[in-house]
């Protein structure tokens, strides 16, 4: 079995979290249930100046480093997002 990732893991370099995140597993318990799904893909974005980020400055780099966010990016799709080091 896989461990929880810490937020140490967050304070790396934000390319090498991205990179490092591919084919980790997120796992969510709700109730009595459990959702997971393996991820696929990962964007990074440097800092709060970057133009390519679409987040807003005040979520995307005044969260608590490890931070999560689940939006619904497309239908029956959804985004997670994490704060990592570089802001």
């Amino acid at each position: 079995m896989q461990k929880k990732l810490g937020r140490n893991f967050f304070r790396q370099k934000t390319l090498k979290v991205a990179k490092d995140l591919l084919g980790k597993i997120i796992v969510r318990k709700i109730g009595k249930g459990i959702i997971c799904g393996r991820i696929m893909e990962t964007e990074a974005y440097i800092g709060e100046n970057d133009k390519a980020c679409h987040l807003p400055k005040r979520i995307a780099c005044h969260q608590r480093i490890g931070v999560s966010y689940a939006a619904e990016h497309a239908k029956r799709k959804w985004r997670v997002d994490f704060n990592s080091s570089n802001c």
